[in-house]
């Protein structure tokens, strides 16, 4: 069978089409990637708390600390690469609360670590059961939105992975303040086991039409416009590595790795260290680094928001992807060299926010770019390669803090990073095309 094309043009999408099911889906998702990222970036907080520093024996060793990053990411990245197939084969749903569960249980392990040990198990625990999550979920956004509304789609979701950072900065230092860090990883564990499982669970469907809550619009609206079919029958047990070589053969496929590499290692760089670069390099107190902390993710979902919406009505996705590399770089710079306090917080402020133009345009284009039946796959592959990559991010910065007893070298790896990943996506913007693309593969 050949591939067939179903080309739209974008002067001629709707906005959105009937029905609003498909964006419950997303409410669900949002919520479940802002737990976890209440779950991961706990540790971040901590990091600028000495009580639990000195418990774990952490005090003045900040290339350990940054382990506690690095193990959960390359953890993280195995996953995408293990987990990512099962999405596709079992379906997004029983995939993704797989993983919530598993977070939820690394979190009371983390609640009891007396050891660095211990800690660190529960950082690769959740590696583990986070990692699960972006695969399943890439599946879920290509069966369930066409392509002119997926840059919205994306945003939505990915507005967890800048709320979370916003409620985690203050609430943990809150949590810590009055009832000790262990809190804080007992506070996560509920709200992941108790709020997103059953969520995950009770409120979202593989595929439209099995919603029990779906409208004969709306599913008509997806089963005309999302394009491609499930295989059945032998089509969809297709070797491994066959599958593995339709992915591979994505057009530019190392430029979209190296791009999304330098965006978690921004990402994540920033993730880890923020809060104790604002305490230590700036002086600033560990109460009310909870607050300032948070204003960079405040302008993340104006930006995800912004270049979500705008994407889509003009059907590019890549320029964006380039100003957020290139526009963040430039400022992490300025925000470093500044001696300055109120104007470092703000560069670093509207750095995060730049950088967060990123994340659903990118996503975009690759669910675009996947045939339905190797999203899983396909999402699994891109995501941990980059997250591999990225993984040594928090231990490098750890080690050239270490090592130069100045931030200042860990800012510019990350500038570094930018800019290399702007020169990628540039790549990307002469490669994109104006028009979406539906495609639907045959692998027999």
């Amino acid at each position: 069978m050949a591939m067939k094309e179903i080309p739209h043009n974008a002067s001629n999408l709707p906005v959105t089409g009937p029905g609003r099911v498909r964006y419950l889906l997303s409410a669900v998702l949002l919520i479940t990637i802002t737990i976890h990222y209440l779950q991961r970036v706990n540790i971040s907080i901590l990091l600028a708390d000495p009580q639990f520093l000195a418990d774990l024996g952490l005090t003045g060793e900040t290339a350990k600390q940054g382990l506690l990053m690095t193990f959960f990411l390359l953890l993280y990245a195995l996953t995408n690469f293990i987990t990512g197939p099962l999405g596709d084969r079992f379906g997004p749903r029983r995939i993704m609360a797989l993983g919530v569960f598993i977070s939820g249980i690394a979190m009371v392990v983390a609640g009891f670590a007396s050891a660095f040990g211990i800690m660190l198990f529960a950082r690769i625990l959740l590696g583990i059961g986070n990692g699960i999550h972006y695969p399943a979920q890439g599946v879920f956004v290509r069966r369930w939105f066409p392509p002119w509304e997926r840059g919205r789609a994306n945003a939505i979701n990915s507005i967890g992975s800048n709320l979370g950072p916003i409620l985690a900065m203050p609430l943990f230092v809150f949590i810590a303040n009055n009832w000790g860090w262990e809190a804080c990883f007992y506070t996560v564990a509920l709200l992941g086991l108790l709020v997103a499982l059953p969520g995950v669970w009770f409120l979202t469907s593989d595929l439209p039409e099995k919603s029990p809550f779906i409208g004969a619009a709306e599913k008509d609206y997806l089963q005309k416009n999302v394009g491609g079919s499930l295989p059945s029958g032998h089509a969809a047990r297709i070797p491994f590595r066959v599958r593995v070589g339709k992915v591979l053969e994505i057009p530019w496929l190392g430029m979209y790795i190296i791009a999304y590499a330098s965006f978690l290692s921004i990402w994540f760089g920033l993730l880890t260290w923020l809060p104790q670069y604002f305490t230590m390099a700036r002086g600033i107190s560990f109460t009310t680094m909870g607050f300032v902390s948070s204003l960079p993710y405040i302008l993340g979902i104006i930006g995800l928001l912004f270049a979500g919406v705008v994407s889509d009505r003009i059907g590019r996705r890549a320029p964006f992807a380039v100003g957020a590399l290139a526009g963040s770089a430039s400022l992490l710079y300025w925000a470093a060299v500044t001696s300055q306090i109120y104007p470092c917080i703000i560069l670093v402020s509207l750095a995060t926010g730049v950088l967060s133009l990123f994340m659903g345009v990118y996503w975009a284009m690759v669910q675009t770019l996947l045939p339905i039946n190797l999203v899983g796959l396909g999402v699994g592959m891109i995501s941990g390669v980059g997250n591999f990559i990225a993984a040594l991010t928090p231990l490098i910065i750890g080690g050239l803090i270490q090592l130069t007893g100045s931030y200042l070298a860990g800012i510019l790896y990350l500038v570094v990073f930018g800019l290399v990943g702007a020169v990628c996506s540039w790549v990307l913007v002469r490669e994109e095309k104006k028009t979406f693309q539906v495609k639907t593969v045959a692998l027999n």
